[in-house]
């Protein structure tokens, strides 16, 4: 393989992730509905972060169509291209990142961090935090102050710290989980149970920004062995092609769990139960705990107003 071939290929393939990205992010709001209600300030800051995010592909892709037209990646426009595309990479780290934070402090005041005042500015802070955070990163390349190999290593170590916090967030949210399920306040428990489970939407999110983003960053680090290999699709390959399988696992896992929601199991030879005059319809829906776990349940919302109807009645 020569090395145009090799670039050219690499081009595509950057592009075509970065196109799929494009067109399957606003698809979300209508096919992802996570089995969790995000905290206001959670929900604002994520909300607030999705530009940034969604720049990536767009950019990546106008970069492959120019390169192909141009068939060149040294001019201001290029460069240009790269430039944004860092700063919003930046953004998605710092963002993952500030997200564990601050479920961090739920963990940690988990009794009262429910009860922040005004929520709408926190989540404003941290949405500050991180653009800030993301342009002081940035920096270094803009001003070339620091060689591609230092910032390639930051951008490994920073992502492994934030895989380590959630992987922690995890073990002591589900032991604290088993240890207060009797002798804890009621805001204790259901900031508990609000963790473990926008840790469990986050999930494929954070683990594949940590696991396959960064091969993009390691690639890169041998690239002198082959230095006519362009390192911006090598990078963002593995960025976008992580956005794009995350937000496939999540739509998969809503779709999943909506099709289980609509499943019943029905007592075999049983279908109904006569009691006191009364038809009880014996269907077991399917319901998961906050583990994720199937627990069966004898009657779902509208059977059990139902049949409290034909009580009263």
């Amino acid at each position: 393989m020569d090395d145009g071939f090799a670039n050219h290929l690499l081009h595509a393939l950057n592009g075509g992730f970065g196109i799929a990205t494009f067109i399957i992010m606003p698809l979300l709001p209508v096919y992802y509905k996570p089995d969790v209600k995000f905290p206001k300030h959670f929900g604002l800051f994520y909300l607030l972060t999705i530009p940034a995010v969604l720049t990536i592909p767009l950019v990546s892709f106008i970069a492959t169509v120019y390169y192909f037209i141009a068939d060149t990646q040294t001019n201001h426009f290029f460069w240009s291209l790269r430039l944004v595309s860092a700063y919003c990479s930046n953004v998605l780290q710092f963002s993952i990142f500030f997200m564990c934070i601050d479920r961090t402090l739920a963990t940690i005041f988990i009794s009262s961090y429910e009860k922040v005042g005004n929520k709408v500015i926190v989540g404003l802070f941290f949405a500050i935090i991180t653009y800030t955070a993301s342009y002081f990163a940035w920096l270094p390349m803009y001003y070339e102050t620091a060689t591609m190999t230092l910032l390639y290593l930051i951008v490994i170590s920073f992502r492994s710290i934030t895989v380590i916090i959630v992987f922690i967030l995890f073990y002591l949210n589900r032991r604290l989980n088993h240890q207060v399920k009797y002798n804890s306040t009621l805001s204790a428990r259901y900031q508990i149970i609000e963790n473990i489970k926008i840790l469990r939407v986050l999930e494929p999110h954070i683990l594949l920004n940590c696991f396959v983003a960064p091969l993009g960053a390691i690639a890169s680090l041998f690239r002198d062995y082959v230095p006519q290999i362009h390192p911006f699709p090598l990078y963002y390959i593995s960025i976008n092609f992580g956005i794009f399988i995350a937000y496939v696992i999540a739509i998969r896992r809503c779709y999943l769990r909506h099709k289980k929601a609509k499943t019943t199991i029905k007592d075999v030879g049983h279908p109904e139960k006569l009691v006191n005059g009364i038809v009880f319809q014996t269907e077991v829906s399917v319901v998961r705990n906050v583990m994720g776990k199937t627990v069966p349940a004898r009657l779902d919302v509208n059977n059990y107003f139902n049949e409290l109807k034909q009580q009263w009645g």
